[in-house]
């Protein structure tokens, strides 16, 4: 897949994200499509990759909604990595591996967004925000991320032809 095709995937999907999925909720939860781009991408390419797809999506996050510039950018970047890391650790056809790691992404970047906010003192509620936000967030990234994945490897997966079984085809 070129660079120019995932650059138009992550910049489509941050105009979805912040025109269109705002008013499909579920639960009252927007669905973190970057993030589940970011474990998809970082599965399929690697650490280094993930990192900078994690790096650039969170950048173009951290311009558009938040405050400090750079917090959206160091967590995606964390998790790209963490991600793309096990790449050659995995078997990457099983749709159940994006599953577990869009999880532990999901996790990982509350966890992470929630330590970077208290150090800037802004106001969090732990409790408040695993009961309504975490939990529902978890279930739906989880589950689209099966369907976002699976696309991303399809158009990641170059067509290939077998010359001798098309041989054997046309005799």
């Amino acid at each position: 897949m070129k660079k120019r095709t995932i650059f138009v995937i992550l910049v489509i999907n941050l105009i979805l994200q912040s025109t269109l999925f705002q008013f499909i909720k579920i639960f009252n939860i927007i669905p973190n499509t970057s993030l589940i781009l970011i474990v998809s991408f970082a599965l399929l390419k690697g650490e280094k990759f993930g990192a900078y797809i994690g790096l650039f999506t969170g950048l173009l996050q951290d311009i558009l909604y938040s405050d400090a510039i750079g917090v959206f950018a160091f967590v995606y970047f964390i998790i790209g990595y963490s991600v793309g890391w096990m790449n050659q650790k995995v078997f990457k056809d099983n749709l159940f591996i994006p599953f577990i790691f869009t999880i532990l992404a999901t996790v990982s970047y509350h966890l992470f967004y929630g330590f970077i906010m208290y150090f800037l003192a802004v106001d969090i509620h732990g409790f408040a925000i695993i009961k309504s936000i975490l939990i529902p967030e978890l279930i739906i990234n989880s589950l689209l991320s099966m369907f976002i994945y699976s696309k991303i490897r399809n158009l990641n997966t170059k067509p290939s032809t077998n010359y001798k079984m098309l041989m054997r085809m046309r005799r």
